[in-house]
């Protein structure tokens, strides 16, 4: 297929895209800093992407600098998240919602907040002001479901500012004659539950205009967790050490949490477990529905183990550390990889 032809269309065949990837502008790719967003941007590099085209967007849950309200996200994410764009030599971007999670959940009588976006390294932060919608209430935890209505956290502090972000940068932007070319990457896999499982591996992005082009590609829908972890230990990357304690990286206190997963964050991180505690309180409505969250640690058993304490620091306060391996340092499979739950469906 042609150039021209490639993109003038909105909707394109895996084929057409696989053959011309280095076709794109810019590939930008959703990065949690867990294990199948880094596989994907190492899939990225090794099928030939420049470089210099790729950036990762990373979106932090708590907002950042003095919209930061912390209370979802594990303290160590966003250094690890840095440390692993220096190590690929790829741009990395920071987009937010003023108050994070947090501040969405106590929302009374006011429009969702503000967007914001920065380049790693830059000083300048961008505001994207909330102008439209309604004034409206939550006071309560997003709802354990599919929905992202009614499980507004990965819509409204993940996927709205990454979306926001790319309408409004000027450098994502061409001309009518000429668009922008970008391939939009994110991590998610068929085997991580049932609703995954439909994804269209190749979905329309809503930033699509005269003037842009998205191509949005989930690159390692297919791909099993074995295939992704051997991923990691081909590049020896270093796994976010969470994975030593929790099947997957999502949030600290992730409303998919179960007992066990609960009872291990009371563990590692006794003031995340208070926070939770007293929102329920505060909000008069249990995380869980039917039980509280300390009902819910009571019942379970913990993942912290005397030989996997060491990396609780790690979680706990600000990643410093090399991601890649050190020569003749060996490569390890985390203890808690390949376990049960605890990240959204």
């Amino acid at each position: 297929m042609g150039q021209l032809a490639l993109f003038n269309i909105n909707r394109i065949s895996k084929t057409a895209l696989l053959n011309d990837i280095n076709d794109y502008d810019k590939v930008l790719i959703s990065v949690s800093g867990g294990k199948d967003s880094l596989a994907l941007t190492l899939k990225a590099i090794e099928m030939g992407v420049d470089r210099s085209k790729i950036e990762l967007f990373h979106q932090s849950v708590d907002g950042r600098h003095d919209t930061q309200q912390a209370f979802f996200d594990w303290p160590s994410t966003e250094g690890y998240v840095r440390r692993i764009a220096q190590a690929l030599g790829v741009k990395l971007s920071w987009q937010w919602r003023d108050g994070g999670i947090k501040k969405e959940m106590y929302r009374e009588n006011a429009l969702t907040g503000d967007v914001f976006y920065q380049a790693e390294g830059s000083d300048d932060i961008v505001c994207l002001p909330t102008t439209k919608g309604t004034l409206s209430t939550r006071r309560k935890f997003p709802a354990k479901v599919a929905s992202l209505s009614q499980r507004w956290c990965s819509s409204t502090a993940k996927i709205d500012p990454a979306r926001r972000t790319i309408t409004a940068r000027e450098d994502l932007k061409g001309t009518n004659e000429r668009p922008m070319k970008l391939c939009w990457l994110t991590g998610e896999r068929r085997q991580e539950s049932a609703a995954r499982a439909k994804y269209d591996e190749i979905p329309e992005h809503p930033a699509n205009s005269k003037a842009r082009i998205v191509h949005w590609w989930r690159a390692i829908i297919d791909e099993d967790e074995q295939s992704v972890w051997t991923r990691l230990e081909k590049h020896r990357i270093r796994p976010h050490p969470v994975y030593y304690f929790f099947p997957r990286l999502s949030c600290r206190c992730c409303i998919f949490f179960g007992k066990n997963h609960w009872k291990s964050l009371k563990d590692i991180s006794p003031e995340a477990f208070e926070l939770v505690e007293q929102t329920e309180r505060d909000l008069g409505f249990k995380i869980d529905q039917r039980f509280t969250v300390s009902e819910l640690a009571a019942m379970g058993k913990s993942s912290v183990r005397e030989r996997t304490m060491h990396h609780i620091p790690k979680i706990v306060s600000e990643w410093t550390d090399d991601v890649i391996l050190a020569p003749g340092e060996q490569w390890e499979l985390p203890a808690a990889a390949f376990g049960e739950g605890g990240g959204s469906i």
